[in-house]
């Protein structure tokens, strides 16, 4: 009887084992995979980027895992796409125009009121025209570019009080490593600075750089208004949030689950574009509780400047001819 018992034991026992055995590999991840941004965790980019590995291990019951690394953990903006291009990491989030570098059709969201609203951003996001961008960027460079989303507006931020257009003339400008950027600046009368998002608030605050733009959140978390303390709501950029994944990681997944990452971007974007309209609201707040000066400027003269070059620099191939129009008019 003894023995009995004592073989049941065993029995149960090894069965329990087995049983966890079996648990534990079939929920182990099929796949695990590497997401990077250079922004911050807690601008409206990083949380998004957080959503998006939430959705995608939520809608793949974890048979994908996602690692996310914000604050610019492997580099740059630039750095982060061209690991994706090699297959160092996996998905990248950010801001869309950063991919004129390898497309120059991309520069267009780069450039100063291309876009009346979001919804004119949008129209634009869902044409034929801009489909063929991304498919170009699927076969010439190594990245699938999964949903893209307008947010929040880009802001001004100066050291001293900007009136208008005239203001401008000479002053220092940082400016991101974007062509696009770099013109628009050069258009209005400054003289432009590509100085690297991380050095920014030093030179804003030691006066190497008299003024900077840049995302409404983003700018508030890593502190602008500490060095430029004159901020202005220009809205002159729609910032979006662009999920994307390497082409090669992406056809190396069954049908099934490319579905459900594809399904994750888009409610990653719907969240992000929610989140946006709260947090520009919270943010402008916090920008006055702490002391900037808030205000708005009449654009309109800013607006007609850079309506005056926008085809002296599609001549130039900043983007391919007739593009400037043609986001104008989608419908």
């Amino acid at each position: 009887m003894r023995i009995f018992k004592s073989m049941l034991v065993v029995i149960l026992a090894f069965s329990l084992i087995l049983t966890f055995s079996v648990a534990t590999v079939s929920s182990a991840a099929e796949f695990t995979f590497t997401h990077g941004t250079h922004t911050s965790a807690g601008s409206l980019i990083g949380e998004a980027g957080q959503k998006f590995n939430d959705y995608v291990e939520e809608l793949t019951g974890d048979r994908i895992k996602m690692n996310f690394y914000p604050g610019g953990q492997f580099g740059g903006a630039v750095a982060h796409i061209e690991q994706m291009q090699a297959g160092a990491i996996d998905f990248n989030t950010d801001v869309v125009e950063w991919y004129g570098r390898w497309n120059k059709d991309f520069n267009i969201f780069g450039w100063g009121f291309a876009f009346e609203d979001d919804e004119h951003f949008q129209r634009f996001i869902n044409s034929e025209r801009f489909n063929t961008m991304k498919e170009e960027m699927q076969e010439n460079n190594n990245v699938r570019i999964l949903n893209v989303v307008p947010t929040e507006p880009r802001i001004f931020f100066s050291r001293n009080p900007i009136e208008g257009v005239e203001d401008l003339q000479g002053i220092t400008m940082r400016v991101p490593e974007i062509e696009a950027y770099l013109k628009v600046w050069e258009g209005l009368g400054t003289n432009p600075a590509q100085i690297p998002w991380g050095d920014l608030y030093t030179s804003l605050r030691t006066g190497v750089v008299d003024a900077a733009e840049g995302p409404l959140t983003l700018s508030y978390e890593d502190r602008l208004h500490e060095g430029g303390s004159y901020v202005y709501l220009t809205n002159h950029i729609i910032n979006s949030v662009s999920f994307a994944m390497s082409e090669d990681k992406f056809q190396s997944l069954p049908d099934d689950l490319k579905e459900k990452v594809e399904e994750a971007a888009i409610l990653a974007g719907e969240w992000a574009m929610e989140r946006s309209a709260v947090m520009v609201e919270e943010f402008i707040e916090r920008y006055k509780e702490d002391g900037a000066n808030v205000s708005e400027l009449d654009v309109e003269e800013f607006q007609n400047k850079l309506l005056e070059i926008v085809q002296e620099v599609e001549d130039d191939g900043l983007w391919n001819q007739g593009l400037f129009m043609e986001v104008q008019e989608v419908q």
